[in-house]
């Protein structure tokens, strides 16, 4: 869990990666340590998290170009969902001021 941290905003927990894997986790061993283990599936499992977890799909067939409908590129698209000095503005009003902003 540590390479895949929960994020906090404003005290509220974020439904990212990290979540979904405790939820998989809980959900595959419910019975703790007492569950029992299919090695290969588990490291299956791990390793495609890894691979998500370091971009490796987004980099072998990263897109040359902008394709998407605001025209913003992900930086952009990035700071607006997740930026700090606007986290107190409603998603859909970052989201056109990046949209508008060209």
């Amino acid at each position: 869990m540590k390479q895949w941290p929960v994020k906090e905003f404003k005290g509220k927990r974020s439904s990212d990666l990290g979540d979904q894997i405790k939820k998989q986790i809980l959900t595959k061993f419910p019975q703790g340590e007492a569950s029992t283990v299919d090695e290969k599936e588990c490291d299956n499992y791990y390793n495609s998290l890894v691979r998500i977890s370091n971009d490796v799909h987004k980099k072998r067939w990263e897109r040359p170009k902008i394709t998407n409908a605001s025209g913003a590129n992900n930086e952009e698209l990035r700071n607006a969902l997740y930026s700090e000095e606007e986290e107190d503005k409603p998603l859909i009003e970052r989201l056109k001021a990046t949209m508008f902003a060209k």
